[in-house]
């Protein structure tokens, strides 16, 4: 798997659980 697919999974899914996180509060 190349290095920037798995930077690139993170940031999409550290964005959506930021965004999940800010929605609860």
């Amino acid at each position: 798997m190349p290095k920037q697919t798995i930077t690139q999974e993170k940031h999409w899914y550290a964005l959506h659980t930021y965004s999940g996180y800010e929605d609860a509060v």
